[in-house]
C-alpha cells in the first residue's frame, strides 16, 4: 500500500470555481481516493467557511478534514502572509488508521489529568503513534492541557500549532473544535 499527497495553494478572494478546480487538482494528484485532508483558510474567508468545507469535501472526496485559520498559508513551495486564500493537502495514508480527537473549552476546564484525556479520547496510550494538534489560542489553560496530554500519551509525539488569522477573539477559527488532535496510529 502506497502513500501519496496532492496540494494546492489558491490565493486571492473566494471564488466557488477556483476551490472546485483546487480540490479536483488535489485528488487527482493525490490519486482519487484521500484518507484525509488539511485545509487552512485565511481570514477573509470566514463568512464563505460553510461553503468552502462543503466543496472541498464534495470534489476532493474527502472522508476526514480538519484545518484552521491562518494569517499565513503554505503550500506548493510557497509561502503567503497577510493574503486572501486557502492551502489545501490531501494525503492517502492507507496503512495509517486516523483518529479525529474534538476537546472543547469545557472539557479542558473539567479535566482531572491525563487519565481523562484517555477516557474522553477513547484512546490509550499504546493507541496512538503520534498526534497532529490544532488548537484556539485563546483556550483556556492550554498550557496544561498539553501538559496532561503528553503524560497521558507519553510516547506519542504531538506536532501541530495555534490558529492565526484574526485579532478578534473567537474567530481564530478551527471549523472543527476548539481543540483538533488527530491520532495516527
Amino acid at each position: 500500500m502506497e502513500t501519496c499527497a496532492g496540494s494546492r495553494l489558491l490565493l486571492g478572494e473566494f471564488r466557488e470555481s477556483a476551490v472546485i478546480a483546487a480540490a479536483k487538482g488535489a485528488l487527482e494528484e493525490c490519486g482519487g481516493q484521500p484518507t484525509c485532508g488539511f485545509l487552512f483558510l485565511s481570514a477573509s474567508w470566514l463568512a464563505q467557511i460553510n461553503e468552502v468545507l462543503d466543496l472541498v469535501r464534495l470534489h476532493g472526496r474527502i472522508p476526514l478534514l480538519v484545518g484552521s485559520l491562518g494569517a499565513g498559508l503554505i503550500g506548493r513551495g510557497r509561502e503567503a502572509e497577510g493574503v486572501a486564500g486557502m492551502s489545501l493537502l490531501l494525503l492517502d495514508l492507507p496503512a495509517t488508521k486516523l483518529t479525529p480527537v474534538v476537546i472543547s473549552n469545557e472539557q479542558i476546564e473539567e479535566s482531572t489529568g491525563p487519565a481523562y484525556w484517555q477516557m474522553e479520547s477513547g484512546l490509550g496510550a499504546d493507541d496512538v503513534d503520534s498526534w497532529i494538534v490544532l488548537a484556539n489560542p485563546a483556550a483556556p489553560n492550554l498550557e496544561r492541557w498539553l501538559h496532561e496530554w503528553n503524560i497521558a500519551f507519553p510516547d506519542a509525539p504531538s506536532i501541530g500549532g495555534l490558529a492565526s488569522g484574526s485579532s478578534a477573539n473567537g474567530e481564530n477559527a478551527l471549523p472543527f473544535g476548539k481543540v483538533l488532535g488527530l491520532a495516527l496510529g
